[in-house]
């Protein structure tokens, strides 16, 4: 090896005088030719090949040496052949006996010492998954499993007590019946990742090991994996968390800001703010907007942690986007005339219509009343206690008689009540709670140009058009990082901030940042994920769905018949 490395240095060095004497020669050739004086390249050349004539017997010498030792590698190489010829010989009669004992362990004694034990040696059992995976050029590749060589009992009965590798599959008869994930077509690592060639240890064939992007998918996490092949989820009865999760991502709004393939067209959650402000009462619109949940504690609706004067901003500019079609609304909705402000008689009659026509169905109408729940705690329909805070008679009149003709998209339906019923209905809605209390000076503030203005930047930095239809802001861009790809995040993609308390994992990271999702702050970098106080259990069902967030390509032909759905 050494002999090469000098023989190749020298070679280099070799190389290097010839290049500088071609062109000294080179300047002497061109010097003569145009008449001027060539003696300094003459100096130069002799001086060059000085220095290759000291050179060259020393390359030789090399040469020399470097053939020597080949011939020497030669006849070692000849021995290490007829070895391994000898070598593949015995190899083969141990295979031979091997095969032999393939089922058998014995001890073999003499008398009663024991000599030696013959053992089954595990063979490798393999699943070829043909063209489920994509290369690094997007190009179709085989994926192989070799989950089933520890795994022996995943799809025998009679193992389900047994302690792990040696258990039978949890609900063997259906999650792997032929017509479902038969472990001979989709292997193991198809739905639970993990490192499918891999046996040399436990982490390594689980995937727990540095750099490795696909760990195996413990627990209810492995309910993820599912949205490959699966395009309803909802329909899986196993998996469960899954569904609820992915219910929860679309209707809490996650994809007012953050952009996902696959969720582009959902609508927005939010009401539409187009006519806003003919319907709710300036005062309580500040203080919903400061925080929703000391209004309606499980609302859907985040809280941004607004102080005050952001609140009225925000209001201001609501307040001065939605006056034009609001004031145009209001012309052609004039007070009706059946209604009675204060008659309790008409109130109990509208509460009696309330429960006979099942707007309990839907609504709330006091606190722990939820008819119409997302997830653990969450209300999709608003719980109607104190919502005479919220809008005045006459909104609500002709909101209960048309419900569509103040908001298109709503899915609230026309109960088709006559004008009587409407009043009634409208009577007793306005007994619950009180007129909000009017904020000192607010009709000022909310005229404020200046104060429009600030809202209207508040509104683009924490975008509320994600969630709500406002004017002027149509074609505004999520605000949130985009979430195709989130599954397969790296931690190095993750970012903690200053937090030591809180282990370096996707899964803590997500937990924590769903669960309070301003807690990676830091003084130099804001963070403006409002607080939606999910329940843990919601928590646990969206980091579920996030974990499928993966751009795959599973082919048509391992995936779910939807036309049997």
């Amino acid at each position: 090896m050494r002999a090469n490395v000098r023989f190749t240095e020298l070679d280099q060095e070799v190389k290097f005088v010839k290049s500088e004497l071609e062109e000294a020669w080179y300047e002497h050739d061109h010097a003569v030719q145009q008449g001027r004086n060539a003696k300094p390249y003459q100096d130069a050349i002799r001086e060059l090949e000085k220095e290759k004539a000291k050179l060259d017997p020393e390359l030789e010498k090399g040469r020399q040496k470097r053939e020597q030792l080949r011939e020497e590698i030669k006849k070692l190489g000849a021995g290490i052949k007829e070895l391994e010829t000898e070598l593949a010989k015995m190899t083969a009669e141990r295979d031979k006996w091997l095969r032999v004992m393939e089922n058998a362990s014995t001890t073999l004694k003499v008398q009663d010492l024991k000599l030696f034990s013959l053992y089954k040696i595990p063979s490798i059992r393999q699943v070829v998954l043909d063209e489920f995976d994509r290369n690094r050029f997007d190009e179709p590749v085989a994926r192989v499993d070799r989950c089933q060589t520890c795994h022996l009992a995943i799809n025998r009965p009679g193992f389900e007590n047994e302690p792990q590798p040696f258990r039978t599959h949890s609900r063997r008869e259906v999650l792997l019946a032929d017509s479902a994930h038969p472990p001979g077509k989709f292997g193991c690592t198809a739905c639970h990742d993990g490192q499918g060639p891999a046996v040399n240890s436990v982490a390594q064939a689980h995937g727990e090991v540095h750099y490795w992007e696909f760990p195996l998918l413990r627990g209810a996490k492995a309910q993820s994996s599912c949205v490959s092949c699966h395009l309803d989820v909802q329909r899986l009865q196993d998996a469960p968390l899954l569904a609820q999760g992915q219910r929860i991502f679309e209707q809490v709004g996650c994809t007012g800001c953050h952009l996902v393939k696959g969720y582009e067209d959902i609508p927005k959650v939010g009401p539409s703010l187009r006519r806003v402000s003919a319907k709710v009462d300036p005062s309580w619109m500040v203080r919903w907007i400061e925080n929703p949940h000391n209004y309606r504690p499980h609302t859907r609706m985040p809280n941004f942690s607004l102080k005050e004067d952001e609140a009225v901003a925000i209001a201001a500019f609501l307040w001065s986007a939605s006056k034009e079609e609001g004031e145009k609304w209001l012309a052609g909705h004039p007070q009706p005339a059946g209604l009675r402000d204060g008659d309790k008689e008409q109130a109990a009659r509208g509460k009696n219509l309330a429960e006979s026509l099942g707007c309990r169905g839907c609504h709330g109408f006091a606190d722990g009343e939820a008819s119409t729940v997302l997830g653990k705690e969450k209300e999709i329909i608003p719980n109607l206690k104190n919502i005479a805070a919220k809008i005045g008679p006459r909104w609500t009149y002709y909101w209960l008689k048309n419900p569509r003709d103040f908001s298109p998209a709503t899915r609230m339906p026309s109960l088709r009540l006559s004008d009587q019923e409407t009043a009634a209905i409208t009577a007793y809605l306005m007994t619950l709670g009180a007129k909000a209390e009017t904020i000192a000076g607010l009709e000022e503030r909310l005229n404020d140009a200046k104060n429009a203005q600030r809202g209207a930047a508040l509104v683009r930095k924490y975008g509320c058009f994600g969630c709500h239809d406002i004017p002027g802001m149509e074609k505004e861009s999520r605000i949130g990082v985009e979430l195709t790809t989130f599954g397969t995040k790296t931690l190095e993609e993750l970012f903690f901030g200053n937090r030591t308390d809180i282990r370096h994992t996707w899964d803590d990271w997500t937990f924590n940042k769903l669960k309070t999702p301003r807690i990676y702050a830091t003084e130099r970098v804001e963070q403006v994920m409002p607080q939606f106080n999910l329940a843990e259990e919601d928590i646990k069902a969206l980091r579920v769905v996030l974990a499928g967030f993966r751009e795959t390509k599973v082919p048509h032909r391992y995936k779910a018949d939807q036309s049997q759905k």
